[in-house]
């Protein structure tokens, strides 16, 4: 579709299937599908991953993996509609990081409770306070040192968003793209942050 074409068309009003197609030549249209889409496919992803923070990364997972196959999508039959087709890459992405979320647990070792135990959870206010503080200053050095690694783009959007507290659309209007493509950065930064946090030998909580 040409962006003449594009431009004498109300594209709110257009089946999902028009606006996939229109969002590969107009990213901007994109958002509409987001908008559509986004509140059903976190109560999707929830009921699978039981995190919220995970259906929100399955969700914009989903997003992600829509756009780039964008071009692949057709509808051949009845049945091949672009909401069958974008739920069944949702459930996927959710099944996946609800198998690393069970891995995770699982490798993860409990905190050994026996005759000693009592004694070991008998810290003294003041020492758990500094071991509290010492833990949360390793931390965030540790972050710091993540963000260093990453391209500046990634970190840059990282800082804003979780930092500055800053949305997906300041950070669109801040940067002078769309908030499609903020959020497409966004959860790229995420990814490469926990990749190289677990080359580190570890993974913070914060992303």
């Amino acid at each position: 579709m040409k962006a003449r074409e594009i431009a004498g068309k109300n594209i709110k009003n257009l089946p999902d299937e028009e606006v996939l197609a229109i969002s590969l030549v107009s990213p901007s249209a994109f958002e509409i599908l987001v908008d559509r889409y986004q509140s059903a496919f976190l109560r999707k992803a929830g009921g699978i991953v039981k995190r919220k923070e995970e259906a929100e990364d399955a969700t914009q997972e989903t997003f992600v993996k829509i756009y780039l196959n964008g071009k692949k999508f057709k509808k051949e039959k009845a049945g091949d509609s672009f909401k069958n087709w974008a739920y069944k890459i949702l459930v996927n992405c959710a099944i996946s990081r609800y198998g690393k979320l069970k891995k995770e647990m699982l490798a993860s070792s409990p905190l050994d409770i026996g005759d000693s135990g009592e004694k070991a959870l008998n810290f003294s206010g003041d020492y758990s306070e500094r071991k509290n503080l010492e833990i949360k200053m390793d931390n965030n050095n540790f972050v710091s040192g993540v963000l260093e690694k990453l391209p500046n783009a990634f970190s840059a959007v990282l800082k804003k968003y979780f930092f500055g507290g800053k949305s997906h659309k300041e950070i669109a209007e801040e940067d002078g793209i769309s908030t499609v493509a903020a959020k497409l950065r966004l959860f790229r930064a995420k990814k490469a942050f926990k990749k190289a946090a677990e080359e580190m030998g570890k993974r913070p909580l914060m992303i």
